[in-house]
C-alpha cells in the first residue's frame, strides 16, 4: 500500500518599506510554490505566490496543508497554476488552507 504522501506549503507575505515582500516561502513535496514577479503586482505594493504540484493535481494518498499568513496592511494574491485536479483513488486525497490576514 501507497504510503500518505504529506505536503506543506507556507507562505507568509509582510509589509517592507511600503511594498510587499514575501518574507517565508517554503514548501514539502507533493506541494509547490512559486513566486510571482509582476509588473502590475509591483505597482500596486503587492506579491503574488503560485500554488502547485509536482504531478499536475492530487494524487491518492496525497494530504496538503497551505498556510498563508499576511501582515496587516501587506497584499497576497495567492492562486493555483491551473484547476486543481484531484486523481481518482481508493484513499481519496486533502488539500487544506490556514489563512492569517491582519487589517
Amino acid at each position: 500500500m501507497d504510503a500518505v504522501r504529506r505536503g506543506l506549503a507556507r507562505v507568509h507575505a509582510n509589509l517592507v518599506d511600503g511594498s510587499t515582500a514575501l518574507t517565508c516561502i517554503s514548501h514539502k513535496a507533493p506541494a509547490r510554490l512559486l513566486p510571482l514577479h509582476t509588473p502590475a503586482a509591483a505597482r500596486r505594493g503587492a506579491a503574488r505566490c503560485v500554488l502547485s504540484s509536482l504531478g499536475g493535481g492530487l494524487l491518492q494518498g496525497d494530504a496538503i496543508a497551505v498556510e498563508a499568513r499576511v501582515g496587516a496592511g501587506a497584499t497576497l494574491q495567492l492562486s493555483t497554476q491551473a484547476s486543481t485536479k484531484v486523481y481518482r483513488g481508493a484513499r481519496g486525497a486533502a488539500q487544506s488552507l490556514d489563512a492569517d490576514v491582519k487589517a
